[in-house]
Parts: C-alpha cells; sequence; structure tokens
C-alpha cells in the first residue's frame, strides 16, 4: 500500500475507496415472465415479485450506467483512443497561434494511449501481491503520469489558444478521472475485494461509474428506482384484467416517477461535480428522459385504435381517382352501376370505421358490416374489371395501378374462405379490446424500453403475436427515412431506414401483411394447405427460426413483425448481393475493388485471374446448400433465383446467399422431404389429380413422391403447385449437419406453434424428421462435407446434375431445372469452366 500512496497526484480530491458493488445483469434478467391465460378475473395468476431488498433495482441501475458508458463511446483515457479523439474533434491550429500547444497535447495524447495499453497487459493478479509487482506498480505509476500530463497539456492549449470545447473539456475531466480509477482499481486488489478474474480495464471501467456518480445515484435513488420497477412487475397480477382507464392512470403515475427521478439524477450529478463528463452520465439523463416520453406516449394508448388499422387494412375506402380510371376500363354501360357499388362500398365501411372509432360497435355488427361492405361490390360491373384484370395478368400485359387497387386491395376478388379469416381475426381484436386484455405486461415493458411503437404494442397485443416475433427496434419515432422498393396495389414494398441505438442506420424492407396473405392465395403454392387466417408474416419470422436451428441462420432473411404507414407487417432485414438471375440477366453482379464492373460470365474470367476461382466456388456451393436445407425444413417451394441473393466479393472470393421473400413455406400438405398432400375435393387439387393419372402418378394413401418423378411428372407437380425446387441435398456441411442433429424436437415444435396453426406445425416436424434420416443416409455415403473446396465435393455437386433436355416444350426444361440444387441450377455456368 505504501507504494501506491507515493504515486503522482492525480488531480482529483477525495476520491475513497469505492466497494465495487452488484454486478451488472441485463435488465432482461429481472423482468417478469408473462402469466399464464386465465378465464376469470385472477385465475392463474401469480403474485407480483416485491423487490424487498432492493438488489435487482440496484443492477438495473448499474447496468444504465454501464450502457450510457458504452453508447457515449466508452471511457477516453482508457481504452486507446485518446489520440483518435483530439484528431477528429479538436481541428488542428494553424501556423501563428497554438501549434506548439496542439503538438504538445497530441504528444501527450499519444503517451496517455500507451500507457493505457501497457497497464491493460499487466496480469490482474499483480496488484493483488503485497506489494504490488514491479511491473504493476511501474505500469500504473506511468498511467497515473500520463493522465496528469495530457490533462495539464489541455489547459495549456486552452490557455494559448483561447479555444475550449465540451469535447476538450471532457477529456481534461476524463484524463483526471481515469487517474483516480486506477488508483482505487489497485487499491481495492490490495484489499482483497476485486475480482481476481477481471482484467485491468475491466475494473477500471466497473470503478468509473461507481467512483463518480454512479453509486451515489444508486444510494440515493434507489428507493425511487425500485419502487418504479416494482410497480412495472407488479402489473403482472393485473395482466388480462386491467381496465382502459387503470391502465392509463398507472402509466401516469409511472411517468411522474420518473420524473421525479430525472429530477434527482440531475441534483446528484450537481453535487458530485462531475456535469461535464457527459461520457458517463450524460447518455444516463438521456435515457430517462426518452423513458419519460415513452411514457407519454404509453399514457395516449388507444385500443380500438388497433382494431381501426385492422378494419382500414382489410376494407380500404376507394378513392374518385381509382374509380374514375377503372370506370374507363369496363363497358360504358356498366359504369353507372359500378359507381353505386362503389359508393356502397365506401359508405358502409366509413360507418364501421366510426362505430369502431366510437367504441359503439358489437362484435355481430363488425362482422355483418365487414360481409356487406365485400358483398356492396358483387355487381357484373365489378367482375368486368376483375376478368379484365386476370387476362391482362394471364397474358403479361402492364396493369394499370387503379384497376390492380381496386381488384386486389379491396376485397372484390378475395376468396370467400380467405376473406371469412380476416373477419373472424379483426372481430377477435375487438373481443380483446372488451376484454382490456391490450395491456399486457411484456408490451408495456418492451414499449417502454424499445422504440416499440404505440400502433405495434396494440395490434400484436390484440392479435395475440408473441414479443419475441416483434421489430422492437423500428417505431416510428426512429424512422428516418422510407421509400418504395417495389410498387403493387397489395404487395407493396418499401425499405425503410431506423436511426440504431448507437446511431447507426438500420435498414429494413418492409411488406404490408394483408397484401402478403392475399397475395399468397394467387400464388400456385396457394394450393399446399394454408390456414384462412395463416399470416405470411409469421411464416417468414418461422423460416427464419428453422435456418438458425440449422446453425445458418443468415441464410434466411431476418424477419421481425412491426408497423409502418398505418399497417401491420413484416420488416426483413436488408441483405447485400444481387438475384441470381440478374447474372444471366447480364446485369452487374459484383464490383472489384477497383471499381471494374462484372457481370455474367465476366465473374468467372475475374475470379479465375486472379486465382480465386476454386474459392468461390467452394463458398458458393456451400451457401447454396445451406438453403437448400433451410427450405426443406421450411417447405419452402418457390425459391426461384430472384428470391436469393448472393454477395460475391471478387476480391476474396468470399460468398453469402440470403433467402428473401419466404411467404411460400410452411404448406400443411407438403409432407416428409418431397412428399405432397394430394387429397382433398379442392377442385384445384381435382385438375391436379386427373393431369397426374395422364402421366402415370398414382397417389399412395393420398400422397405422392417427388424424388425418382420424370421432367414430365415433375412438370405436372410444378404446373399445379407451383414447385421451383424438388431437389434434396446431395450433401450437407459438417457444422449443419452437426446442428440438425442436435435440433431437440420439443423445443423446435413449440418454435414453430408460435407462428402457424397445428396442421402447419405437424407438417414441420415430419420435414425435421424426413431431414435428419436424410442427413444420416448422407453421413454414411461420406456426403457430409467438411471441405468445400475438396475436388471429392465438387465431384458430389456435379454428379448430383439433372440434365436439362434440348428439346421439348418449355414445361420439361423448367422440370428438369427444378430438380437441381441451387448451385448447379442457377449459378454453375456461371462459376465452371464449360457450360453443362
Amino acid at each position: 500500500m505504501s507504494q501506491i500512496s507515493s504515486l503522482p497526484n492525480s488531480g482529483v480530491t477525495d476520491s475513497p475507496l469505492i466497494t465495487p458493488g452488484t454486478a451488472s445483469t441485463s435488465s432482461s434478467s429481472v423482468k417478469p415472465d408473462a402469466a399464464p391465460q386465465s378465464s376469470g378475473p385472477d385465475a392463474g395468476q401469480p403474485a407480483p415479485t416485491t423487490l424487498h431488498n432492493l438488489q435487482n433495482a440496484g443492477a438495473r441501475m448499474q447496468e444504465m450506467a454501464r450502457v450510457a458508458v458504452d453508447r457515449a463511446g466508452g471511457l477516453p483515457c482508457l481504452e486507446g483512443n485518446t489520440l483518435d479523439r483530439i484528431k477528429s474533434q479538436i481541428p488542428r491550429p494553424g501556423i501563428f497561434s497554438g501549434r506548439a500547444s496542439y503538438n504538445a497535447m497530441t504528444h501527450a495524447a499519444e503517451d496517455c494511449d500507451a500507457a493505457a495499453r501497457a497497464l491493460s497487459r499487466v496480469p490482474v493478479g499483480e496488484f493483488s501481491q503485497n506489494p504490488i509487482s514491479d511491473e504493476a506498480f511501474d505500469a500504473l505509476q506511468n498511467f497515473v503520469k500520463a493522465q496528469n500530463a495530457f490533462s495539464a497539456s489541455i489547459d495549456a492549449f486552452v490557455k494559448e489558444t483561447g479555444k475550449s470545447s465540451p469535447g476538450l473539456e471532457s477529456l481534461r475531466q476524463a484524463a483526471q478521472f481515469r487517474a483516480a480509477e486506477a488508483l482505487n482499481f489497485a487499491a481495492s486488489m490490495q484489499a482483497g475485494i476485486g475480482a481476481p478474474d477481471r482484467t485491468v480495464t475491466e475494473g477500471i471501467r466497473q470503478m468509473s461509474p461507481e467512483m463518480h456518480g454512479g453509486v451515489h445515484i444508486l444510494n440515493n435513488l434507489r428507493d425511487e428506482a425500485a419502487a418504479l420497477f416494482d410497480r412495472i412487475d407488479s402489473l403482472q397480477a393485473k395482466q388480462g384484467q386491467m381496465p382502459v382507464e387503470s391502465f392509463r392512470q398507472e402509466i401516469a403515475d409511472l411517468r411522474k416517477d420518473m420524473d421525479a427521478l430525472k429530477g434527482k439524477l440531475s441534483t446528484q450529478r450537481q453535487e458530485a461535480k462531475f456535469t461535464a463528463d457527459d461520457g458517463v452520465f450524460g447518455a444516463l439523463d438521456g435515457m430517462i428522459s426518452r423513458a419519460g416520453q415513452r411514457l407519454d406516449n404509453l399514457a395516449k394508448l388507444n385500443p380500438q385504435a388497433g382494431v381501426y388499422a385492422a378494419v382500414n387494412a382489410a376494407l380500404p375506402r376507394i378513392s374518385d381517382k381509382v374509380y374514375q380510371s377503372v370506370a374507363e376500363l369496363i363497358p360504358y354501360g356498366k359504369r353507372e352501376a359500378l359507381a353505386t357499388a362503389v359508393n356502397n362500398y365506401n359508405a358502409t365501411v366509413k360507418r364501421l370505421l366510426d362505430g369502431v372509432e366510437n367504441g359503439t360497435i358489437s362484435r355481430q355488427d363488425l362482422e355483418q358490416g365487414m360481409r356487406d361492405a365485400a358483398d356492396a361490390l358483387d355487381c357484373s360491373a365489378t367482375d368486368d374489371a376483375i376478368a379484365l384484370f386476370c387476362d391482362m395478368q394471364s397474358n403479361k400485359l402492364p396493369i394499370p395501378p387503379a384497376l390492380e387497387h381496386f381488384v386486389l386491395r379491396t376485397p372484390a376478388a378475395v376468396p370467400q374462405n380467405k376473406f371469412t379469416g380476416e373477419i373472424n381475426e379483426v372481430c377477435g381484436m375487438l373481443d380483446a379490446v372488451r376484454l382490456n386484455n391490450h395491456a399486457r405486461v411484456e408490451y408495456i415493458t418492451a414499449a417502454y424500453e424499445h422504440n416499440l411503437d404505440l400502433q405495434t404494442v396494440v395490434e400484436a397485443s390484440l392479435r395475440g403475436i408473441p414479443l419475441d416475433q416483434l421489430e422492437l427496434e423500428a417505431g416510428d419515432g426512429v424512422l428516418t427515412e422510407a421509400r418504395k422498393l417495389g410498387q403493387g396495389a397489395a404487395n407493396s414494398v418499401d425499405l425503410c431506414v431506423y436511426n440504431g441505438k448507437d446511431g447507426e442506420d438500420r435498414r429494413l424492407v418492409f411488406k404490408p401483411e394483408l397484401g402478403a396473405r392475399r397475395g399468397l392465395e394467387r400464388l400456385t403454392a396457394g394450393v399446399l394447405g394454408y390456414n384462412s387466417q395463416v399470416r405470411a408474416m409469421q411464416l417468414n419470422v418461422a423460416a427464419h427460426r428453422a435456418a438458425e436451428a440449422l446453425g445458418c441462420g443468415s441464410t434466411i432473411a431476418k424477419s421481425r413483425i412491426g408497423c409502418h404507414e398505418g399497417e401491420i407487417g413484416l420488416f426483413m432485414e436488408q441483405a447485400q448481393g444481387r438475384a441470381a438471375y440478374d447474372l444471366q440477366r447480364g446485369s452487374v453482379f459484383c464490383r472489384a475493388a477497383d471499381g471494374t464492373e462484372l457481370r455474367g460470365r465476366g465473374v468467372y474470367e475475374y475470379l479465375a485471374g486472379k486465382g480465386l476461382l476454386a474459392t468461390a466456388r467452394a463458398n458458393v456451393m456451400r451457401e447454396c446448400n445451406n438453403l437448400e436445407w433451410a427450405d426443406l425444413l421450411s417447405g419452402q417451394v418457390d425459391r426461384h433465383g430472384d428470391n436469393y441473393l448472393l454477395y460475391l466479393d471478387p476480391d476474396t472470393g468470399e460468398a453469402r446467399i440470403t433467402g428473401i421473400d419466404n411467404d411460400a413455406s410452411f404448406g400443411s400438405r407438403r409432407l416428409g422431404a418431397n412428399q405432397v398432400d394430394v387429397s382433398g375435393d379442392d377442385p384445384r387439387l381435382q385438375a391436379l389429380l386427373k393431369d397426374l393419372h395422364r402421366v402415370g402418378v398414382t397417389p399412395v394413401d393420398g400422397r405422392v413422391d417427388l424424388t425418382g418423378m420424370s421432367n414430365e411428372q415433375v412438370a405436372v407437380i410444378r404446373r399445379h403447385l407451383g414447385f421451383n425446387q424438388a431437389s434434396l441435398p446431395a450433401a450437407i456441411d459438417r457444422t449443419t449437419y452437426d446442428h440438425l442433429m442436435a435440433i431437440d424436437e420439443n423445443q423446435y415444435r413449440e418454435s414453430m406453434s408460435a407462428c402457424m396453426d397445428e396442421d402447419a406445425v405437424n407438417a414441420a416436424m415430419t420435414r425435421l424428421d424426413a431431414a435428419k434420416k436424410h442427413a444420416m443416409e448422407l453421413e454414411s455415403l461420406g456426403c457430409v462435407i467438411d471441405n468445400w473446396a475438396a475436388p471429392a465435393t465438387e465431384v458430389i455437386i456435379r454428379d448430383s446434375r439433372v440434365p436439362v433436355p434440348l428439346d421439348g416444350g418449355n414445361d420439361i426444361r423448367a422440370a428438369a431445372m427444378v430438380q437441381n440444387g441451387f448451385y448447379n441450377r442457377d449459378l454453375a455456368y456461371f462459376l465452371e469452366p464449360l457450360p453443362f
């Protein structure tokens, strides 16, 4: 201890030895679990957790302080980036004034960084010795000297130039703080109260918030913080049974306490004299302010708004512009009938929305009103518009946007059973409002702690969408930009840019749920067994979960649920790369480091010239194979070359593939590895059976197996069921194999059950079982791949190719292609010496 006391003065007085507090834990570790469903006011509800010892509240506050430090860019003068801070924040002065003191300051900053690096390399155990080792003493002494010298150099620069700034002041005070923290860290280790397995840097990092306000705040604000968190936890007991007004009052009270907490924080900061050290507690102050703003918004929560949005999405009113444009496309004599139909439809929709907004409509009236609205459009003029739309679509003619909006966006052409499913869902949301179960504690907590906007809170809760499927950081409050990527009336896609937690941009692609759901019905694959209330957005979530279970989650674009421009839908992370078909189109596929644009076979030529062809081919084969296994688990049938992206770096050979647009997944008729249930009375299935009989396929127990079918037989399946792939993977990556075999079936079933109906889950489980059996067969054949660049691996992939006939109809050629794996089907021609 005598060695420590002989070190140079740190420049900070009254820095007592501080005992490290409770170890930091994530705030999620103390969130209440979701309560079970109940049938009565208090049935099955656990008692609220009371934080008598206040330990959890303290841990939360300490974690907030740690996050504040990280979000503010870490701890200057400790992490070796002091010189970078000077260069980025302080302009270099001119040649006449301040140059010498500026150079002295940068040299001092450089010494400061070097001393921090040297101190961080000292084994933490060296400080536990008594006396501390020479190595630790020298590093500590040099570190404190460097901080003091750096602080003095800032003073000299300010004095000479007369220029100061918040950044410089923060760095000056940070240098003094780091010196004091280092001394206190060493003292705590000497006293035996420091964690022996902690690094020196980690020890000082934890010491900072405790010494400069953390413990002071914890001691003085502990009661208030505990009460606040305890009351949030106590909402657990009211879950599902909390009246709207009581909910609003509770949020208002929480907001009042949050304001009081903020006031206390401000007072304590002034008393502790660390106001300028925003690197430590400025961000904490901001976090509390933002929390207060969220509570303000929650107090305005209106459960009817969720039902209103759902009705408005299912029954969008038809504008005069759309009506006039459609009227010009149908026979003149029917335009009056169309005008009558549109007016009746709009009037019915307005009546429904008014009733929902005012809270005066009953479930029965809402259900009948939605049917009346759809029936209002049932006339010969509407039939003519639909027929025109279908004719233009089948002949691949450009469809006027107004006609597309009229047919697809309104319920004009929605099948009866699908629209009934939409009605049932909306009416279920109205029932949830009447039961007051929109105020579920997990949603309240998520909105409080994240950027979840109010509409997402309400709609997700009313629709029963689990919290772990929501995009928590994509609320309207952090939206910075949005633009259309693709404009279709029922299936528009927007690129949304959000401000992330640390200021970085998050780029998410948004697709409205209703358009996706109705679009699924129009796909040929829609016959593969989808419940009338299927949610395409949840199928996408499940597809990503299946890929994660395989250990290759990046192979399927990460998908979450949220709201944008008044509609609930799917947020999908924007992936790098270009569509595989872009190689065939000759579009620019990638760019070399020197800016050279590479297209088609030019990609092959460039890679070959760099000696990276084998590396790139191996990486692409691995990525394609992982996507095949992910699609096998999800039952995806629509994986064509425009809904997966390939990122290829031509200067390194790195490759990444990401599957997008995963709506056509998890059909309940897709069983086993390649079996399809074709039983039932659906006219589309009857037409399929007739064609199958013509090509010599007889279902067994109502099922057909695509494995081993001829090109002609597969062509029938593809034409009726929409298959864009019908191959079983010819190999499997070692890591993917290990993850697949380790999947726990109970956990997998639970994960899928949160996203789809029971029939779809059961089908998913049969595919999981079939995938494991196929993988074990490949293992016995030596087709589990450890090295994708090995010549034997290329042989396995090439031998799995199905030859494409040079003659015959388009259906036969296409059927042969879909029996190939993705690499052989879409990319081999561009990455191999000769076409096959």
